[in-house]
């Protein structure tokens, strides 16, 4: 009888199972951080290219707004500023004339048309009656600083049962009281 006796161990299969979950998690671990870094360069780049396209449109705006303006010298920004000057003192005197002509008009009134230029106003109203009409011109001829206050014409609408009236006047300028 022969009896075989192995002396060497037996090969046992080795536990794979541990190798492949740390070969899964390095690999998981090397991909999310190559996806993070390549996040963060797309990002980088983007950001880049938002600056470049403001500091492209700034350039853009203010190529455009000298264009518009023009530049702006030092003798061109005082004269500008003589001009603001000379109306400037007017203006309290004119606006407040101008507000006591429309406050004067009568309630069914309205204006027309306004036109001023240079301290000469002319009025169109269309009033309901002829009577408002000469009534109005009579209010304008007491309203402080408006001079040489004349009726043009007054002329009736039947169809929309109203008078055109036109108005032209002076009106002082300067500082207002």
């Amino acid at each position: 009888m022969a009896a075989e006796i192995n002396l060497l161990r037996k090969k046992e299969p080795k536990n794979q199972g541990s190798f492949l979950v740390g070969a899964l998690l390095t690999i998981t671990t090397v991909l999310a951080v190559a996806i993070c870094f390549l996040l963060a360069w797309q990002q980088g780049s983007e950001i880049s290219s938002v600056e470049n396209r403001i500091q492209q449109q700034e350039q853009l705006n203010h190529a455009l707004m000298e264009q518009v303006e023009g530049p702006v010298n030092d003798s061109e920004l005082q004269q500008r500023k003589n001009y603001i000057d000379q109306v400037l003192p007017l203006h309290p005197k004119v606006s407040s004339s101008i507000q006591e002509i429309s406050n004067q008009l009568p309630s069914s009134g309205a204006i027309e048309q306004f036109t001023y230029i240079e301290n000469s106003i002319e009025v169109s109203v269309n009033v309901r009656t002829s009577h408002q009409a000469t009534q109005y011109l009579n209010q304008l001829r007491a309203v402080q600083g408006v001079n040489d206050v004349l009726l043009h014409s007054i002329l009736a609408i039947p169809e929309e049962d109203h008078y055109s009236a036109i108005y032209t006047m002076q009106i002082e300028a300067g500082e207002s009281s």
